[in-house]
């Protein structure tokens, strides 16, 4: 995936538009950029799902690793 900018969502590659798993779109609550995009990002994907993950910035896996990990944790129980 391109991936989101300050622009907003980029358009997706079509091999995405394939994926029929579950999607999760994590940003932290300071993370300007992405947070912008994640409107644009949802209504490519309408059945993901959006988490905000507090007192965190872009590296919101690194500055609230347990928070991250129970986002990671949550999506590999609907996976598996």
């Amino acid at each position: 995936m391109k991936g989101l900018s300050r622009q907003g969502a980029q358009e997706s590659p079509t091999i995405i538009l394939l994926f029929s798993g579950p999607i999760v779109i994590a940003n932290g609550e300071r993370d300007t950029p992405n947070r912008e995009g994640e409107s644009r990002f949802l209504e490519q994907f309408p059945n993901a799902d959006r988490v905000v993950i507090t007192d965190a910035g872009h590296a919101c896996a690194l500055q609230q690793p347990q928070r991250f990990a129970q986002v990671v944790e949550r999506l590999m129980a609907v996976t598996t």
